[in-house]
Order: C-alpha cells, then sequence, then structure tokens
C-alpha cells in the first residue's frame, strides 16, 4: 500500500507497489498464483503533472488527485473567461 503525500491516505498505487494486487492474483497450475498487469488507476484520469520520480514528491490518493484536476479544470476556466482589456 502506498500513502498519499498530500493527506496521508493509504491507497494502491500500481507504480509503487506492483501491477496488481494480491486479492488480484489468478490461481496458475502449479498452485502459486499470478498478479495480473495492468495499469495504475490514475492514467484514467486526465493527466495532470508528469509521473514523479523515485523520491520526489510521490503519488496522490484517488480523492486528492481528483479534486486537484477540478481545481486546476475550474482555473483554467476561469481564466480563459476573463477578458483583458488593451489600451
Amino acid at each position: 500500500m502506498s500513502l498519499c503525500t498530500r493527506c496521508g491516505a493509504e491507497f494502491h498505487c500500481a507504480m509503487a507497489d506492483g501491477a496488481g494486487r494480491a486479492s488480484d492474483a489468478a490461481p496458475v497450475q502449479d498452485g502459486s498464483s499470478a498478479v495480473a498487469e495492468a495499469p495504475c488507476w490514475c492514467t484514467a484520469l486526465p493527466m495532470l503533472l508528469p509521473v514523479p520520480l523515485a523520491g520526489a514528491a510521490g503519488c496522490w490518493c484517488p480523492d486528492c488527485l481528483r479534486a486537484e484536476i477540478a481545481a486546476q479544470q475550474r482555473a483554467a476556466t476561469a481564466g480563459s473567461s476573463t477578458t483583458e482589456l488593451k489600451r
């Protein structure tokens, strides 16, 4: 499990924790289990920031990442609707 570097919540990050979770493991013939390769949940969201490098700020939980995406989208919309008068 990963910890959100913004709020401290625990969440699963496929980039940091591995592509699959133990609960996603499928049994194979020899009795062991294979974890399915899957992209991280965050890849389904709009791109906000580059993926952090090892030792950088770290990942955010789904709630924090969605909130930041919404805030940036609101700021972009507000900025594009403001017109500046020039003399």
